[in-house]
């Protein structure tokens, strides 16, 4: 194995040498934003190499099985090659090679691997959706959505806002409010845990991040809060939307907000995952996704003779 595939763990000033890489991705999961990757590393741990012009991302989930996400390249390098010796570091440790987050597109990228890398069935999506349509609006199938924002209107004195530092302690109060049970009837569960941890990260270090970020304000309380980062040059992902839903319609209101202000220029929006919370999936459908990007789990198991 040659000894450049050396991983380090993950740190804000890493985002100059990694961004590049992230950019130039054409798969538009939410999983190649840094600010993702960055937000959630203590619940996934994340280590990295630049290694044959590529950038190796492995990561662990919470029963500390580790993996690897999809190479990204900068153009002109060898996948296979990287694959292969990606599969070799696996084996020399004695651990099965599994990558996640595998889209339509990495998976026939990887088929070179043949049948022995045994793919299961998607448990997990990104959510994409037009741009347009969610700025607009427009048409029967948005009739609902129109008429929360219409009640929102009608009902409150709101304020919109671009995020600044000051409001960093409003938002820390609504995330606890929202996960002490106003946004959601699960309590804490570790996953929602790993969630709150998150969104603090990127309240704390949103400049460094590069984020973009909205607020909205009712009757002088803040009410909701939006922020995200671009995947691609097509796709802006939307990691963090907080809202207090005593506010009839905020959701839908903030939505609209965020997107309006941040996203123009971008052909789809990603509101990223469900996290198996049957709420949030029925939210995200409510918003009819123009694209529903399947993400699976592929694995080669171990062999000592390979």
């Amino acid at each position: 194995m040659p000894s450049e595939l050396d991983f380090k763990g993950l740190n804000i000033n890493d985002r100059g040498i990694l961004y590049p890489y992230l950019l130039s991705n054409n798969y538009g999961v939410c999983d190649f934003s840094f600010s993702n990757i960055f937000m959630w590393r203590h619940a996934y741990p994340v280590d990295y190499a630049i290694y044959r012009d590529f950038l190796v991302i492995q990561s662990s989930d919470f029963n500390k099985t580790r993996y690897f996400f999809m190479p990204l390249g900068l153009g002109g390098g060898d996948l296979r090659q990287v694959i292969n010796d990606m599969i070799s570091w696996s084996f020399e440790r004695g651990q099965d090679f599994r990558m996640i987050g595998l889209t339509d597109t990495m998976l026939e990228e990887l088929a070179f691997l043949g049948p022995d890398f045994n793919v299961g069935q998607a448990e997990v999506w990104d959510y994409l959706y037009n741009t347009e349509d969610l700025v607009h609006l427009r048409g029967r199938k948005y009739h609902s959505k129109r008429n929360h924002i219409h009640k929102f209107d009608s009902l409150y004195n709101y304020e919109c806002a671009d995020f600044k530092p000051e409001h960093v302690p409003l938002c820390l109060e609504l995330l606890s409010a929202w996960n002490n049970g106003l946004g959601n009837g699960n309590g804490k569960s570790p996953l929602l845990a790993a969630d709150e941890s998150a969104v603090i990260e990127a309240l704390d270090n949103f400049d460094s991040l590069g984020l973009s970020g909205s607020c909205l304000f009712v009757d002088g309380k803040l009410g909701a809060f939006a922020m995200g980062q671009p995947v691609n040059s097509e796709v802006f992902a939307i990691h963090v939307e907080k809202a207090l839903p005593s506010y009839e319609g905020i959701y839908s209101k903030i939505n609209q907000v965020f997107v309006e202000r941040h996203c123009a220029g971008y052909k789809y929006i990603n509101r990223e995952e469900d996290m198996g919370i049957e709420g949030l999936r029925k939210s995200k459908m409510s918003y009819y996704p123009a694209i529903l990007l399947n993400k699976r789990v592929g694995t080669l198991a171990y062999d000592k003779n390979r």
